[in-house]
């Protein structure tokens, strides 16, 4: 774990107008954030892309930025922002403290969601500041990319000593931060996952469903219930739920897997899976009579895979 000072002095300072910053890593995430701290008025020194795809965000993104190494990135810089892969992040760090690119005081930052701290343990040793700044937001590599990053919350992750100083780092392009504790990051992380990947994933799913239900433009068409259905749970939670689930409909349910079956059977696994998800959950909120529940419950275990 890392290590914290009783003694250290609490950094009360936003990120300064005059603080070069360098971006390792120039995916969809990494060109937001270069077109976020350059019109915010920061100067950007350089950016690190190395597939053909980054380098091809970086000339159309952010044009009059070099294109540089790592080490060259973080020699240039006052910030060092990490936008790779969670698991390069530690890598990264260490390859340019071991070239010695990092000074006494530079900011290291990375906006991986999972990771804490302890993946920059290389950058602090070095006497360099950590800290772990996420956009809770997703990115779909559009030009409004930079714009919501803009307004995004953030979870931030500091020294206790630094936490001003992070907190600084995420108003300077506009954002607000929640303080999450280290080891909590993981956890932090899953809700995303639930909240965002898996939700897109169940959204693409129901627009084939309705496609092949013959609506031409599916996506459309759902849009408002959609819209609805994430309004109502943000507000009242399991209480939103609505559907056969939640009524017991059995016949409902199988009249469901039947004309999947017949028409998208390979989306049959995750609808019965769901299902029991949702059944569980009912159960576990008190949402219908728990028999009715069980007897749906019952009803899902006995549906398979398409044949």
């Amino acid at each position: 774990m890392l290590s914290v000072s009783g003694e250290a002095q609490r950094i009360n300072v936003a990120l300064a107008r005059d603080k070069r910053i360098g971006i390792i890593g120039l995916g969809r995430l990494g060109a937001a954030s270069a077109e976020v701290f350059q019109r915010s008025g920061y100067e950007l020194v350089g950016v690190s892309a190395r597939s053909d795809a980054s380098k091809a965000r970086a000339e159309q993104r952010v044009p009059n930025v070099p294109v540089l190494s790592p080490q060259e990135v973080a020699d240039r810089a006052d910030c060092v922002i990490l936008t790779v892969s969670d698991d390069a992040i530690a890598p990264v760090a260490e390859e340019i403290v071991a070239a010695g690119s990092l000074q006494a005081g530079n900011i290291v930052v990375h906006l991986s969601g999972r990771c804490g701290l302890e993946v920059l343990e290389s950058a602090r040793k070095a006497s360099a500041i950590p800290l772990a700044c996420h956009p809770a937001m997703t990115f779909a590599g559009t030009p409004n990319d930079a714009n919501l990053l803009a307004s995004s919350p953030f979870g931030i992750t500091a020294l206790p000593e630094h936490r001003e100083l992070a907190e600084g780092f995420v108003q300077a392009i506009g954002g607000s931060s929640t303080w999450i504790a280290e080891d909590k990051r993981t956890m932090y992380h899953a809700a995303m996952v639930f909240g965002a990947n898996n939700l897109i994933s169940l959204i693409a799913v129901a627009i084939q469903a309705m496609a092949a239900a013959g609506i031409e433009d599916a996506g459309s068409f759902l849009a408002p219930i959609l819209r609805a259905s994430l309004e109502n749970t943000i507000q009242l939670g399991p209480q939103a739920l609505t559907g056969p689930v939640r009524r017991g409909d059995i016949g409902t349910l199988h009249a469901h897997i039947d004309a999947l079956r017949e028409l998208k059977p390979e989306l049959i696994p995750g609808y019965v899976d769901f299902a029991r998800f949702t059944a569980g959950m009912a159960l576990r909120e008190e949402l219908n009579d728990a028999a009715i529940l069980q007897k749906a419950l019952v009803a899902l275990q006995s549906e398979g895979a398409p044949e």
